[in-house]
C-alpha cells in the first residue's frame, strides 16, 4: 500500500512517527512517502521519500505551509493518509471527503489537555479553548478512517469512542536500539535524566534541590536533552547556586540517541519528574522504558502512567510529584541497596524484551493498515 505521511509543524525525523512508524511499515513492504517542511525538495531516507517545502513557522504565515502541502499531495499518488499536526484537521476532513481514501489521525498528544497548561494562552481562557478543540476534533475524527493514539487514559479514550477504528500504538523504544549494550560494569555514582528540559512542564528544578536534600553527598546529576528556555536555564543554575551543588549538577545538552545507552548502563538511577498537569494524567514517558532498556531502576512521579508501569513491571519507584524531599528520599533508597535496585534492573530489562518495546507496539499499526489495505483500490501509477 502506498501510504502519504502529511506533516505541517512536525519535524520531517520526529522519533514517534519517522523513527517509530515509518519504519515499521517500510519494513512491513508499505511503500512510505512523507510530505514535510524540508530543506530538500525530494529526499530518501531509511526507506521513506521525503518531499519537502520551506516552512513558515509565524503563526500568521501558516496557511502558507498548508497550501504548499496541498500543492504537493494532489499531484502524489496515494493509498491512504497518515497525519497527526492538529491543524491538518480541517484539511484531512476535506481530503478525506474529496479523495474517498483512508485519512488515519496520529493523535500523538491529548491536545485539550495540553491547552489547560499552555502558558501561551491566558488563564482563563484555556478551559474554552480545550472544550472547543476537543470538540472539533472529535467531530472530525469521527469521520476518518482510523485514529491512532500512544496511551488511553484511566478512564478509557472517551473523546474517540465513536471513531470507525481506535488503535492504541505505544510510545516504546526499538529493540533493536538496545540489543547491544556497552559491557556494563560498576555503575557509577550518577543519576541521569533524559528528554525535554522544561521547568513549566516537568518542574526540573526540584531535582537539583533534591541533590542538596540527600545524604549520599558523592553523586553527581546529568540533565541529557534540549533546554526549552534560557529562563529554565537560569532557574536551574540558580536553584544550583543556592542549594551549592553547582559542582554536581551537569547540563550535558543534546547527544545522538545512540550515544543516550553509553549513559544509561553507567547511571544509578534514571529520573523521570513530571508535574500533576493535565498532559501527564494519559501521555506515557518514553524514557522509563529506555531506562527499563538499560536495566537503570528509575523513579518517577506519581502519577497514573508511571505508576501503571510500575506496578507491573517492580522496576522503579513513584513519589509525589515536584517533592525534592520525596524524590532525595526514593533515590538514596536505592544507592543504599544496591541489590534490591539491581533486582529492579533486571526486571525492567526482562519487561522491555519480552513486551515493551517497538517490534511487538507497532505490529498493531502494521494490522491496521494492512486491512484499510484490502478495502482500499491500488492507486494509479505515474506514467
Amino acid at each position: 500500500m502506498k501510504i502519504v505521511v502529511l506533516k505541517s509543524v512536525c519535524p520531517p525525523f520526529d522519533p514517534r512517527i519517522f523513527q517509530k512508524e515509518l519504519k515499521a511499515l517500510v519494513n512491513a513492504g508499505h511503500e512510505v512517502t512523507q510530505i514535510c517542511p524540508y530543506d530538500k525538495q525530494e529526499d530518501r531516507v531509511s526507506g521513506v521519500r521525503l518531499l519537502g517545502f520551506p516552512l513558515h513557522t509565524r503563526f500568521i504565515l501558516r496557511p502558507l505551509n498548508w497550501a504548499r502541502l496541498w500543492s504537493i499531495m494532489r499531484r502524489e499518488p496515494a493509498g491512504a493518509y497518515h497525519f497527526s499536526d492538529p491543524e491538518l484537521l480541517p484539511l484531512a476532513w476535506l481530503l478525506a471527503r474529496v479523495s474517498g481514501l483512508p485519512v488515519v489521525f496520529d493523535c500523538f498528544e491529548h491536545y485539550s489537555k495540553a491547552i489547560m497548561s499552555d502558558e501561551r494562552f491566558p488563564g482563563f481562557l484555556r478551559p474554552s479553548l480545550a472544550r472547543l478543540y476537543g470538540f472539533l476534533e472529535r467531530k472530525i475524527a469521527e469521520s476518518l478512517a482510523a485514529v491512532v493514539v500512544p496511551a488511553i487514559d484511566e478512564k478509557g479514550e472517551r473523546r474517540f469512542h465513536q471513531v470507525r477504528r481506535l488503535v492504541l500504538v505505544r510510545n516504546f523504544p526499538w529493540q533493536d536500539t538496545f540489543e547491544s549494550l556497552p559491557e556494563e560494569g560498576a555503575r557509577k555514582r550518577q543519576l541521569v535524566y533524559i528528554g525535554d528540559i522544561s521547568e513549566s512542564r516537568r518542574g526540573m528544578s526540584s531535582l537539583v534541590e533534591m541533590l542538596s536534600l540527600m545524604h549520599n553527598k558523592d553523586v553527581k546529576l546529568l540533565f541529557i536533552g534540549k533546554v526549552d528556555t534560557p529562563q529554565t536555564q537560569l532557574r536551574l543554575e540558580s536553584v544550583a547556586a543556592t542549594t551549592q551543588v553547582s559542582d554536581q549538577f551537569h547540563l550535558v545538552g543534546e547527544v545522538p540517541y545512540a550515544e543516550i545507552k553509553s549513559y544509561l548502563v553507567e547511571s544509578a538511577v534514571g529520573l523521570i519528574p513530571l508535574k500533576a498537569i493535565p498532559r501527564w494524567e494519559t501521555d506515557i514517558p518514553q524514557k522509563m522504558f529506555e531506562y527499563m532498556a538499560c536495566r537503570l531502576p528509575f523513579v518517577a512521579s506519581d502519577l497514573y502512567p508511571p505508576r501503571k508501569f510500575a506496578g507491573e513491571t517492580q522496576a522503579g519507584l513513584v513519589v509525589e510529584p515536584q517533592s525534592a524531599q520525596a524524590f532525595a528520599d526514593a533515590v538514596d533508597f536505592l544507592l543504599d541497596h544496591p541489590t534490591e535496585a539491581r533486582q529492579m534492573g533486571e526486571r525492567g530489562r526482562r519487561a522491555f524484551l519480552e513486551k515493551y518495546n517497538m517490534e511487538v507496539e507497532s505490529q498493531k499499526l502494521v494490522a491496521l493498515y494492512e486491512s484499510l489495505s484490502k478495502e482500499t483500490p491500488m492507486p494509479e501509477k505515474d506514467g
